[in-house]
């Protein structure tokens, strides 16, 4: 097996281990074996369980950053683009992986909190930095402004949020929206934040 696609095949048994069975659960003996490899090879990767769980992260908020990047960018104009943005961003962060990462993540940021900063870095930063240069960029309807494009880019990833994301996290709500309830929900969204930055509205942000 190339190095390449040995380090990926490791990453990609590590990440299924970790969500089934948290961070504490899950040792390199069992990683390795799972995947299959030595342990020798695998150290030849990474230096320990830690520094694999981080890497698990970054090739996940990668690809995460990676889809809503390219749904953006398939959309001419602000509107469409925010609700592209909007479907991929409630589907991938209420999928199961996600939620559960989360979770590891919070769980585990007393004892690691260089591991949590970088996901922060890495995930929520750059989505919010990636939301921003587009809300910058994207050309707009007469009558809509931004003056503040950074804090819209906050308020509208925290509307998409909304208690929703919460309530999955601590495990209150277990059911998905169907597509239909989540397009639906994205356009109401989609649809407030654009009435508040226009012209004709108080600018805030």
């Amino acid at each position: 097996m190339p190095r390449a696609s040995k380090r990926d095949k490791i990453l990609e048994t590590a990440s299924k281990l970790f969500i089934e069975n948290g961070f504490q659960g899950v040792s390199v003996d069992q990683i390795a074996a799972a995947v299959p490899v030595s342990k020798p090879t695998l150290y030849n990767h990474f230096i320990d369980k830690r520094d694999l769980f981080i890497a698990v992260i970054a090739v996940r908020c990668a690809k995460v950053l990676k889809v809503l990047k390219d749904g953006m960018e398939e959309h001419a104009n602000l509107e469409d683009g925010l609700k592209a943005f909007g479907m991929q961003f409630t589907e991938l962060l209420m999928s199961r992986q996600s939620l559960q990462l989360h979770r590891l993540i919070i769980g585990e940021s007393d004892s690691f909190p260089d591991m949590a900063k970088m996901f922060y870095e890495t995930g929520p930063e750059q989505m919010h930095i990636l939301l921003t240069a587009f809300l910058e960029t994207a050309p707009k309807k007469p009558g809509i402004c931004i003056h503040n494009p950074a804090f819209a880019a906050e308020m509208f990833i925290s509307m998409l949020k909304g208690r929703t994301h919460l309530r999955h996290i601590l495990g209150i709500e277990k059911k998905q929206m169907s597509e239909k309830d989540r397009q639906a929900f994205v356009n109401h969204v989609v649809n407030l934040f654009l009435h508040g930055h226009h012209l004709h509205k108080k600018q805030d942000a």
